[in-house]
């Protein structure tokens, strides 16, 4: 819709207990840790019917290394010339993986 902007987030979370025993006997690999598996910020705007923007971060943090990666999944700029045709420059998604994942049903877990 023209002159609109939306925000949209998706978040999978890890949470993990660890308890680690060898011969009967607890090992140091004892304690709890909470992953980012994916943290999905995107923004969608529409200047008029046929000019729109996109841009969808992808963020992950792991609780073992306490490293925390960004990443740019989407941006593009778009344009929807009619029903058929829509025209994207820049990274934009491939439209058979959405396809795949949504068949998957585990992208939450680990890629594909």
């Amino acid at each position: 819709m023209p002159g609109t902007t939306s925000v949209t987030s998706t978040l999978s979370i890890n949470w993990t207990c660890l308890g680690q025993t060898q011969n009967y006997v607890e090992t140091g690999a004892i304690g709890y840790g909470i992953d980012v598996k994916h943290f999905y910020l995107g923004v969608d705007h529409g200047f008029d019917h046929i000019w729109a923007v996109n841009l969808t971060t992808d963020l992950n943090y792991t609780n073992a290394t306490g490293e925390t990666q960004l990443f740019v999944k989407n941006a593009y700029v778009q344009a929807r010339l009619d029903q058929s045709a829509t025209f994207r420059l820049g990274a934009a998604a491939m439209p058979w993986i959405s396809f795949d994942e949504a068949i998957y049903g585990y992208r939450f877990v680990e890629k594909l």
